[in-house]
């Protein structure tokens, strides 16, 4: 199966521009649907879904296990344990809010050469907590002088205008450099190293020397659907006062039509896709 991350599915269907004419104390980066959402682009999200949420190996299990002595796969359990992993109790939240991780981490593979250290890190002890460190944690070390290690913040809004979803996300962003934790920085470097990818685990063990000289930037993403949003959400986070601890910050206004009917297509697929990895393919 080709890596997900390299197909450029997403880079086909928005389109990114910033602000030139930028009144804020922050970069703004405006992303917009450049063309509808085609069956490819759900089949995507929804193999983002499994990815971000359930190994590979454990499907691979489940899918065995779900077989009967002619090979028949149980379909309906199938289903029941994909969507099971998916979702914890508070199920609309869950899946609103996973999206808008996913595409947010995406964008910024696919459009700013960043590459994700360990994909598990997106993983949740239980499926309605918050993810562990920050909702985005993407490095980008392609062509550039200075490494740069970037952490962001993601709120996702498919239903009613809210005026400071914009200083709720500022205000939620985690500003301590999770680099600096030993046991983390342990862990990205265990696992790339087992994953044989020796060059990605250079740049974190060099940062474990106290070798490294990076930089850091805050990313705030308001993933939006495009007829609850008003700029004036932009206007309320500029009234506020700034965290100075935020580096280099940037808010993404990601405005998407019919948000929630892309999420929820993207949901039901999600079994399909499922299956795909679990036999290889």
């Amino acid at each position: 199966m080709e890596p997900i991350r390299t197909k450029p599915v997403l880079v086909e269907w928005l389109k990114s521009q910033q602000r030139d004419a930028n009144p804020f104390k922050f970069r703004v980066v405006d992303i917009r649907e450049g063309n509808p959402p085609t069956p490819e682009l759900i089949d995507f999200l929804s193999e983002e879904y499994i990815v971000a949420n359930i190994s590979p190996k454990a499907l691979k299990i489940a899918l065995s296990k779900l077989k009967d002595d002619c090979g028949e796969l149980n379909l309906q359990k199938f289903q029941e344990f994909v969507e099971g992993n998916l979702t914890g109790e508070e199920k609309i939240s869950t899946l609103v809010g996973s999206f808008g991780e996913i595409i947010s981490t995406i964008y910024l593979v696919q459009f700013e050469k960043y590459w994700l250290p360990v994909y598990k890190l997106r993983y949740r002890e239980k499926k309605n907590w918050a993810m562990r460190m920050t909702d985005v944690f993407v490095v980008n070390t392609e062509d550039i002088k200075k490494p740069i290690v970037s952490y962001g913040e993601v709120k996702t809004n498919t239903s009613g205008y809210k005026g400071n979803i914009g200083v709720e996300g500022h205000d939620s962003i985690k500003r301590d450099n999770a680099l600096e934790n030993p046991d983390i920085l342990r862990f990205i470097i265990n696992t790339l190293c087992d994953q044989n990818k020796e060059d990605e685990a250079s740049f974190f063990i060099e940062i474990q020397l106290k070798m490294a000289n990076y930089e850091i930037k805050h990313k705030l993403f308001l993933v939006h659907d495009t007829k609850f949003w008003k700029d004036e959400i932009l206007e309320n986070l500029d009234a506020c006062e700034l965290d100075s601890a935020l580096q280099d910050f940037t808010v993404y206004a990601v405005l998407i039509d019919n948000l929630k009917t892309v999420i929820d297509e993207s949901f039901k697929n999600s079994w399909r896709e499922a299956e795909v990895i679990a036999n290889g393919k």
